[in-house]
């Protein structure tokens, strides 16, 4: 499975570009919000205890330091998706971030446990005081 780091949809893959927007609530809390396109033709939601390689929930992370990821928050998939294409758009609870700029990478999580490269999508912001 494929992550393009662009707007562009590929089978299996995500297809998009993290579009966080860090909205200031406090000193070094944050809100994350994030719009991805995830394409279910290859991969489809997980559908009760369903195993296997369907996809179970996203991930959000903090790559910052390459040696320390850092998993921001999950969102969990709709297991009645039907679009192939399916677009998320979620907005986190309140996170500590430090000032400065941050890498934020999405990843997929199968219902197996295993995920994809979050190499593969990622996209810089720069969190403001």
């Amino acid at each position: 499975m494929t992550f393009p780091k662009l707007a562009l949809l590929v089978p299996g893959g995500l297809a998009a570009i993290l579009l966080p927007l860090l909205a200031w609530a406090a000193p070094s809390q944050h809100r994350v919000r994030v719009t991805f396109n995830y394409d279910f033709s290859f991969e489809r939601p997980c559908k009760d205890q369903e195993t296997g390689t369907c996809v179970k929930q996203f991930i959000i992370y903090d790559l910052t330091d390459p040696n320390a990821p850092v998993k921001l928050f999950a969102i969990a998939v709709n297991p009645k998706v039907k679009k192939k294409n399916y677009k998320i758009k979620v907005t986190s609870n309140l996170l500590q971030l430090s000032d400065g700029i941050h890498t934020l990478a999405a990843t997929a999580e199968w219902a197996n446990g295993e995920e994809s490269d979050p190499k593969k999508c990622t996209t810089t912001v720069e969190v403001k005081p």
